[in-house]
C-alpha cells in the first residue's frame, strides 16, 4: 500500500488555529537557547524593517497522526520542527500578555489553548502545543494558566513545586528572551500591532504529513547533512525507524540512560560516541588513517556517515537488533564516567586509573579508546594493561612526544585489544596481552626515543616492564 503525504503551506496563525501539536517523549527535548532565539527574532524583525510584504518561510515542519486510531485529525505528532513551533509557541504567549486589554488577546487566547467540556461536565484546557517530556507539559500549561510577565511565571512555577531544569529552564530562558525583546524593540501597542500583522500573516511553512514511520524516514533523509542536529540525535532517530512504534517508549527510556549521565556528568556526547565507534568497531575510511573524526576540518556527520554506511550498518546491527546495540552503547556509557572518575571495569575506585586521571588531566583523553575496548577483561588483566598503560602515558608526556599519531595508533590498538577480550583460555589470553604491550607499548616508546639519556631510561623502563609482567603473570 503506498504512503500517503499531504503537505499545506501555513501561516503561523492558520497552523495553531487549524491543529493540536504533541512533541512526542521519544523526541529531542527543547534545546534552544538565547543564541537560536535571538537569531529567528532578528530574522522577523529584518524583514519588518526593511518594509517588505513578502512571505518569510521558515522551512518544513514533518508532522504524523497520533498513533490512536479514534484520535482527531487535526492532531499531530510533530516529528520534526518542534524547536521552530515551541519557540513560536512561546511567542504566542508573550504577545498575549502584551495585548492584555486589547482586541487581539482574544485571537492569541484561542492560538494558545482551547476549552472543553468533559463528559463529566468539567472544563478543560487543551494547550495547542503538548510536549509529552518530563515535566514540560506542565510547566507550559501554568505559563498558559499564568499569562504573565517571565518573573511572575518562574515564581508561580517555583511555587508549584514544578521542577525546571535542563530543556524546562531552556522553555522559560527563551520565553524571557522573547518578552524582553518584544519589549525592547515593540514598545508601544501601534508597534506591537504591526509585528502581530506580520507575524500573523507573512510568517509561513510548509507542513508535511505522513504516517509516523514513513515521517521518520523522511526525517532522516531531510537531515542526512546533519542539519540543525547532531550526530547523537541522529542516531537516535535512526534507531526509532528500526522498531515498532509501540516500542517508541521501551527504546527512549533505554536511551536516556546514554544521554542523562553524559549530560549530569557534563561530558561531551559526541567525544564519547567517537571513541565508542573507535573502541569497539575496525574503522575504515578513504583517509586509510582508521580514524572517526569531529572537528573543525572535517564536519561532525563524519561520526553519522559512518553509522549509516552500509557495511557498517551490517557491523552493529543495529537494524536487526536495536536494543542489544542500544545496551551496548549504555555499557560503554558506564564504563566511560567511571574511568573518567578514577574507577576501574568494575566500577570500584582505582588507584592506577585516579593516577592516570591526575597525568593526563583535562587536556588529553584519546586513551579511553583503549580503555573502553579493554573493558570486559578479567579485572585482574584489566588492572595490568591500566598499569603498562599509565607508564605508556607517563612516557609521552614527559618526554613531550608529538600525540598526532596516537589517535591512528589507538584505534588500530583497539581492534587488537578487542580480539584478546574474546580469548577465553585465561593462560592465552594473559600472552596476548603480553605480546601485545611489548610489541605496542614497549616498541613505540623505544622507536621514538630521540636521544641516547631518553632510549636508555626506555629501554631500562621495557626491561622492568618486562619483570614486572613475569611478576605479575607467572606462568
Amino acid at each position: 500500500m503506498a504512503t500517503r503525504i499531504e503537505n499545506h503551506k501555513f501561516s503561523i496563525v492558520e497552523a495553531f488555529r487549524e491543529c493540536f501539536y504533541i512533541v512526542p517523549d521519544y523526541q529531542r527535548e527543547y534545546v534552544w537557547t538565547d543564541k537560536e532565539v535571538q537569531r529567528l527574532l532578528d530574522d522577523i524583525n529584518e524583514q519588518i524593517d526593511s518594509g517588505s510584504d513578502h512571505e518569510y518561510f521558515i522551512g518544513t515542519v514533518l508532522v504524523a497522526p497520533p498513533a490512536q486510531a479514534d484520535a482527531p485529525r487535526n492532531r499531530f505528532d510533530i516529528i520534526d520542527g518542534q524547536q521552530r513551533l515551541t519557540t513560536f509557541f512561546l511567542l504566542l504567549c508573550a504577545l498575549r500578555h502584551l495585548f492584555q486589554g486589547e482586541p487581539q488577546m482574544q485571537a492569541l487566547n484561542d492560538l494558545t489553548s482551547t476549552s472543553y467540556v468533559d463528559r463529566q461536565g468539567n472544563t478543560l484546557t487543551s494547550l495547542k502545543l503538548d510536549p509529552r517530556y518530563e515535566s514540560a507539559g506542565e510547566i507550559l500549561s501554568k505559563l498558559v494558566e499564568l499569562n504573565a510577565d517571565p518573573q511572575t511565571v518562574r515564581a508561580g512555577i517555583q511555587a508549584s513545586g514544578i521542577a525546571s531544569f535542563g530543556s524546562l529552564e531552556n522553555l522559560l530562558n527563551a520565553y524571557a528572551t522573547i518578552y524582553r525583546y518584544l519589549q525592547d524593540n515593540y514598545d508601544n501597542v501601534t508597534k506591537l500591532r504591526q509585528y502581530w500583522g506580520y507575524l500573523a500573516n507573512n510568517v509561513v511553512f510548509i507542513q508535511i504529513s505522513t504516517d509516523v514511520s514513513s515521517a521518520l524516514k523522511i526525517f532522516e533523509t531531510i537531515n542526512e547533512r546533519g542539519v540543525g542536529l547532531n550526530p547523537m540525535d541522529l542516531l537516535k532517530n535512526l534507531l526509532f525507524t528500526h522498531v515498532q512504534q509501540e516500542q517508541f517508549s521501551q527504546l527512549k527510556n533505554e536511551w536516556k540512560k546514554i544521554t542523562k549521565p553524559l549530560e549530569k556528568d557534563k561530558d561531551k556526547p559526541l567525544r564519547f560516541l567517537r571513541y565508542f565507534l573507535m573502541a569497539n568497531y575496525v574503522i575504515r575510511n578513504k583517509r586509510g588513517d582508521a580514524v572517526v573524526r569531529e572537528d573543525a576540518v572535517v564536519r561532525e556527520d563524519e561520526i553519522y556517515d559512518w553509522f549509516v554506511n552500509k557495511d557498517n550498518a551490517a557491523l552493529c546491527n543495529y537494524a536487526g537488533r536495536p536494543f542489544e546495540f542500544v545496551r551496548k552503547i549504555i555499557r560503554n556509557v558506564e564504563h566511560y564516567l567511571a574511568f573518567t572518575k578514577g574507577c576501574g571495569n568494575d566500577g570500584k575506585p582505582n588507584v592506577t586509573m585516579d593516577s592516570l586521571k591526575r597525568l593526563c588531566g583535562g587536556a588529553f583523553s584519546l586513551h579511553h579508546i583503549l580503555l573502553l575496548a579493554a573493558s570486559n577483561f578479567p579485572k585482574p588483566l584489566f588492572d595490568h594493561f591500566l598499569g603498562q598503560l599509565e607508564s605508556f602515558l607517563f612516557y609521552y608526556i614527559f618526554t613531550k612526544t608529538p600525540t598526532k599519531d596516537l589517535e591512528r595508533n589507538f584505534s588500530v590498538w583497539a581492534d587488537a585489544l578487542r580480539d584478546i577480550s574474546e580469548i577465553i583460555d585465561a593462560g592465552a589470553q594473559r600472552d596476548k596481552l603480553n605480546t601485545f604491550i611489548a610489541e605496542r607499548f614497549q616498541k613505540s616508546m623505544v622507536g621514538s626515543s630521540r636521544n641516547s639519556v631518553t632510549r636508555s631510561n626506555v629501554i631500562h623502563s621495557t626491561r622492568c616492564s618486562s619483570t614486572a609482567l613475569a611478576t605479575c603473570w607467572p606462568s
